[in-house]
């Protein structure tokens, strides 16, 4: 670690990666859309050497603020987006669909903050 790098989105997946990850903690300012847009960040980052230096002594504390750099944050936040997505599917006309068809009621998994309860309650 302690490398912080430019990253030119592609057309695939695979070649946006790296701006997904500098995205991911808050280092939009390194990701490029074009070959042209490219060479002109890396150019202008390479000509402050200052603040590379702080960039890379900060690295690691940067990266651990982001939930994507810190596994106990990530993990709640992905927890929050399932239980968010749980209430919206509670709200959506399947839900009665499903109920209209069957007796069950469908539980989602247990999730582990204690605030959360299962269940749509319709």
């Amino acid at each position: 670690m302690g490398v912080p790098v430019v990253a030119k989105l592609g057309n695939v997946p695979a070649s946006r990666l790296s701006g997904a990850i500098l995205s991911s903690v808050g280092l939009h300012e390194r990701v490029a859309e074009s070959t042209e847009e490219y060479a002109a960040v890396a150019v202008e980052r390479a000509s402050m050497p200052e603040q590379l230096r702080q960039l890379r002594h900060g690295l690691a504390s940067t990266i651990a603020n982001f939930a994507s750099g810190n596994g106990e944050r990530y993990t709640r936040a992905v927890e929050q987006a399932y239980w968010s997505m749980w209430q919206d599917y509670c709200r959506s006309d399947a839900v009665s669909f499903q109920r209209s068809k069957s007796t069950a009621v469908v539980l989602p998994p247990q999730m582990s903050t204690p605030t959360f309860s299962p269940g749509c309650g319709r």
